[in-house]
C-alpha cells in the first residue's frame, strides 16, 4: 500500500534528485519535480497542481524536452481526481502559466522571423509516425542509461532494466499508486521515444533530457534490491 511505496521509494529518489542536480543541472531536477507533482495528483493529492504548474512554467525556458510534459499530462488526464478541490487549484494555477508563457508570446511577436524559421524547421523534418523509424530510435530511447554505465559491454543491460524494475517494483504488493507509479515511468520514456520518431533529422541524448533522473532513480532502485538481498542472505 502507501506505506510500502513510500518505504521503497524514499531512498531511491533521494539519491535520484542529488544526483541529478549535481551531473545534469536545473532541468532535469525540474522534469523530477513534474514527475512527483504528477504522480501525486493522479494519486489523490490535487494540491500538487500548484506545484506541476510552476514546475512546468520554468521548464519552458529551460529546455525543448518541456514540450514533452503537456502530452504526458493529456495521458494522465483520466487519472486526475476531478473534484471541487482540484478546480480550485486549476483556476490558481491559469495566471501562474500565463505568467510563464507570457514572456515567450512577446518574444515570438517581436521576432516573427524566428517564428517563422522555428515552424519551417520542424515541419521540413516532420515525418509522422513510422514503425520503422521507431525501432531505429529504440537505442537512444535508453540512452539516458549509458551515462552511469562505464563499460560499453553492460550498455545492452538498459533493454532490460525498466522490466525489471516494474517487475521487482510490483512482486510483492500490486496496488493502484504503484501501478500509477510505473505508468508515469512508461509515459517518460515512450512520449519522448514516439514525439522524436516524427523527426526526421540528428538525434541526440539531449532530447531525451526529460528521463534522465527516472533512468538514475531506476538505476538506484535496482542497487538498492540488491543490496537488500546480500543482507537477506547474510543473515
Amino acid at each position: 500500500g502507501t506505506g510500502s511505496t513510500a518505504t521503497t521509494l524514499t531512498p531511491s529518489l533521494t539519491i535520484c534528485w542529488v544526483w541529478t542536480v549535481k551531473l545534469f543541472g536545473t532541468f532535469a531536477p525540474i522534469s523530477f519535480i513534474i514527475f512527483y507533482s504528477l504522480y501525486k495528483i493522479i494519486t489523490g493529492n490535487p494540491k500538487f497542481f500548484l506545484l506541476f504548474v510552476i514546475a512546468f512554467g520554468f521548464s519552458l525556458h529551460l529546455h525543448i524536452a518541456a514540450i514533452y510534459f503537456p502530452i504526458i499530462t493529456l495521458f494522465c488526464l483520466p487519472f486526475f481526481p476531478w473534484t471541487k478541490k482540484l478546480l480550485k487549484y486549476i483556476i490558481l494555477g491559469i495566471p501562474i502559466l500565463l505568467f510563464f508563457i507570457f514572456p515567450g508570446f512577446i518574444a515570438f511577436s517581436q521576432n516573427y522571423g524566428y517564428a517563422f524559421t522555428a515552424i519551417s524547421y520542424g515541419n521540413s523534418y516532420f515525418h509522422g509516425l513510422h514503425l520503422t523509424r521507431i525501432m531505429q530510435l529504440a537505442n537512444d530511447a535508453l540512452i539516458q542509461f549509458e551515462s552511469y554505465f562505464d563499460y560499453s559491454s553492460f550498455k545492452h543491460l538498459k533493454f532490460i532494466l525498466i522490466p525489471l524494475f516494474v517487475f521487482l517494483f510490483l512482486y510483492k504488493n500490486i496496488s493502484r499508486k504503484e501501478l500509477l507509479f510505473c505508468y508515469l515511468i512508461f509515459l517518460w520514456f515512450m512520449v519522448p521515444w514516439l514525439v522524436l520518431s516524427t523527426y526526421s533529422g540528428e538525434i541526440s541524448d539531449y532530447y531525451f533530457a526529460t528521463n534522465r533522473f527516472i533512468a538514475l532513480m531506476i538505476i538506484a532502485y535496482l542497487l538498492s534490491w540488491i543490496f537488500e538481498l546480500k543482507i537477506i542472505f547474510a543473515k
